[in-house]
């Protein structure tokens, strides 16, 4: 039963900690493009007004992102859990 709530838990803070990353990232890479370019990101590639280099260009760029701010935000949050808990979290190994 402890093993079940342990990883119940992990999901819970897993899921959390990256969807308030991502919002940031979201918000973070937003506002760079928008300083960098003068322009809103492209919201619609089949949209008239936006070309495919600045539709490609926001695709690399925002994945890219969010990827990295993924990949942190769940090692960040494994960390914080094994110093909470005393172990990783249920599901994770050690790799040596």
């Amino acid at each position: 039963m402890a093993q079940r709530a342990a990883k119940m838990g992990w999901k819970v803070f897993g899921t959390v900690t990256t969807v308030v990353t991502g919002i940031v990232a979201r918000k973070a890479v937003t506002a760079i493009w928008t300083k960098a370019t003068g322009k809103n990101p492209p919201s619609n590639a089949a949209a008239g007004s936006t070309t495919w280099v600045e539709a490609a260009s926001w695709a690399l760029v925002s994945g890219s992102a969010y990827g990295l701010a993924r990949a942190v935000a769940q090692a960040k949050a494994a960390q914080t859990w094994r110093k909470a808990i005393g172990s990783l979290p249920p599901g994770l190994e050690e790799v040596s």
